[in-house]
């Protein structure tokens, strides 16, 4: 098996994130009618509900008892308490899932405890959940409903966005919403990728007329803005690495003119231009960026065999 080691910072939080290819991170669960992925790695509940939404799935609640039942198992795999998708963010004390349902619906008591912004809910023991701080960091369960088919065999992922390229034998996904560099690496690796890495001036093409033929319509992409990909100064000495640990050198590295030129000191992440061509840029901007995902490594075991999809290739 291979091992990508791919960096990703939530919020501020430096974290690694190993994937193993072949291997799918969500399992089908027939008795809950879809998916189920526990995160053992500890997030807020903003985080826990970002990451499941990137993710394709929902952060979970205990919305009917095969769901309650299979909330109580990961629980058990974990120290004890995990988030549950049910919040009274919006409407104080109203405490409804992500999907809706009221918490008076689903089979589960509820213990209101009495300190401030308890508007989040945990679930502590069985068929039990109680109130608390939403910024707290426990782990979570993901939950994904096979009525949200399709999925995308082609990339082995959900999210039908991703198309494949035969050219390169990758997935891209051209996002539209700007974000700062480490929240758009984040969006990747909980996508199931990792933001794009250029390995030739074809790749680069190929990319550059992603972004030129629809990001002009949607994202309104100016000719100036640059599009973040998979590189960065990690150590701000000049040395440039793929998100994969990869040398520049190694792969694409056709700089614009003048590039990289570390304008007023603070140019550590990497882009590509409307021409082709990298660019250094400031990682606190946001901008348009480009995910990449290896179809082999699946995201889900097939909903009729449950076994690990194989790439769906044209």
């Amino acid at each position: 098996m291979f091992v990508k080691i791919i960096f990703g910072i939530a919020f501020g939080v430096l974290s690694l994130i190993l994937i193993i290819a072949g291997m799918p991170d969500y399992y089908q669960d027939d008795n809950v009618v879809g998916w189920i992925k526990l995160h053992k790695t500890p997030a807020t509940f903003k985080d826990a509900y970002m990451t499941c939404y990137y993710e394709g799935a929902v952060l979970a609640s205990p919305i009917n008892d095969p769901l309650a039942a299979t909330l109580e198992r990961k629980r058990n795999m974990t120290d004890g308490v995990i988030w549950i998708g049910t919040h009274s963010l919006f409407s104080e004390n109203d405490f409804i899932s992500i999907e809706g349902v009221q918490v008076n619906d689903m089979p589960i008591s509820i213990s209101y405890e009495t300190e401030p912004n308890e508007n989040c809910l945990i679930m502590a023991s069985a068929g039990q959940a109680q109130t608390s701080n939403c910024t707290r960091l426990l782990p979570f369960v993901c939950y994904r409903h096979r009525r949200d088919e399709p999925v995308n065999f082609k990339c082995g992922t959900f999210d039908n966005r991703y198309k494949y390229e035969p050219r390169t034998g990758s997935c891209y996904k051209l996002h539209h919403e700007r974000q700062e560099w480490l929240r758009a690496q984040l969006i990747c690796s909980s996508e199931g990728g990792y933001l794009a890495v250029v390995n030739d001036e074809e790749e680069a093409m190929i990319l550059r007329n992603m972004s030129s033929r629809r990001a002009l319509k949607i994202s309104k992409y100016t000719d100036w803005e640059p599009l973040f990909i998979g590189i960065r100064d990690w150590d701000r000495k000049g040395i440039w690495t793929t998100v994969q640990g990869d040398s520049l050198d190694s792969v694409y590295h056709a700089w614009g003119w003048g590039q990289p030129d570390n304008l007023g000191g603070r140019q550590y992440c990497g882009s590509l231009l409307k021409n082709g061509l990298l660019d250094d840029t400031w990682c606190h901007v946001k901008t348009l960026f480009i995910c990449e995902k290896d179809p082999c490594k699946a995201r889900f075991t097939h909903p009729s065999t449950g076994n690990p999809i194989e790439p769906d290739f044209p």
